[in-house]
Order: C-alpha cells, then structure tokens, then sequence
C-alpha cells in the first residue's frame, strides 16, 4: 500500500485515538478509501428486513460493545461483521466530528483506507450489497441536495445525494460532505442548498 493517500488523510483530520465518554449511547461507522489515485468510499445497501433503516445505503459500523476498546475498534468490528473486512487490511487515517442520529445515538466517523481490489463479503443477514462510489463525485456540488427534516416540532437539513439509482441521506451523507471538504478542500453546505420537506 503506498503512503500517499493516508499521508494526505493524516494531514486533514483529527487523530483522536476514539475514546469513549458520552453519556449518550455510542455509535461509529468506518469511512473506508480503497488506496488509489481516485479513491472509492465503501458503502453498504441494508436488508430490507432490518428494523431500523431497511434497505437504506450506509457505511460499514453499529453501535459500541462493551468489549470494545474504543470508537475505532467497535467500527472495525462492525465492518468485520457486515462485509467480511478485515481489521487488518484497514489503516487508520483519522476521524470526523461525531453527530447524533435520529436515534439519538452519538455517532462517531472513522476514516481508513483499504486495498483497492479486496475480496468482501455481505452478511446475508444485515447486508443486501456492497457497493463503492468514487469519493470525487461527492465532492461536486451540483450532486449535493438538502432535505428539510421535520420531526417532534423541530426541523433541520440533511445531505442527500443521487448516486446511480441509490439514494444517499441523512447522517451518511453528511458524514460524507464533511469527508471531502477536509478531503478536496472544498466548501459544500448543505443549508445553501434548495431544500426540500421530508
């Protein structure tokens, strides 16, 4: 694996080692870049049999075990869990600010990259499909939309992008916007953007 994608990610983000200590529940996800010159991001289609968020497009990444050491650990796990990736064959590069979900669960991002050709696996059980989207075309603003959420008397926006025929939102997309600002530097917003109620 060259240096060159992780030496410019260490440059960009935070390199908090995950601690733990929120009185929330805790959550974290992995930010997966295949090691190339026009990185991917790993993403994940859920089962539609799910409870929460059935059939959605996520990132790798549940909530924290107690067996866990960190943030980083719990996402590494959960990514073992659901495509069969290795702890291994992930280097850390960092990670975003965490945000809470509609589940009011702290949500940490990791970011790591990974070889570009890996062999993974979904869980029959939790993951419908894997699939890898190249990072550069979120960071095209005119792929950025808005959504108004509306819910318990308040509202916000939320990300959401069109990829192919998947539809990226909410927490994810977000995490994705704040991933390539640091990443290409760029200024995307969301609340600049038309929103539309939800």
């Amino acid at each position: 694996m060259t240096n060159t994608l992780l030496q410019h990610l260490h440059e960009k983000l935070e390199q908090n080692p995950c601690p733990v200590g929120s009185e929330r529940r805790q959550a974290a996800v992995l930010l997966a870049l295949t090691d190339e010159s026009q990185p991917r991001l790993l993403l994940i289609r859920r089962s539609l049999h799910l409870s929460t968020h059935p059939g959605e497009i996520a990132l790798p990444g549940g909530k924290f075990d107690a067996e866990d050491v960190d943030l980083r650990a719990t996402a590494l796990r959960e990514a073992w869990e659901e495509v069969a990736l290795r702890s291994e064959d992930v280097r850390y590069a960092g990670m975003l600010a965490p945000l809470v979900s509609m589940a009011d669960l702290l949500v940490t991002p990791i970011v790591g990259v990974i070889p570009a050709q890996l062999l993974l696996h979904a869980h029959a059980g939790e993951v419908a499909e894997i699939l890898y989207a190249p990072l550069a075309y979120f960071a095209e603003p005119k792929n950025l939309r808005a959504d108004r959420i509306l819910r318990n008397g308040g509202s916000w926006f939320t990300a959401r992008f069109q990829f192919e025929h998947y539809t990226i939102w909410g927490i994810t997309a977000s995490f994705i916007v704040e991933l390539v600002n640091k990443f290409y530097g760029t200024d995307l917003n969301v609340e600049l953007r038309t929103p539309r109620a939800r």
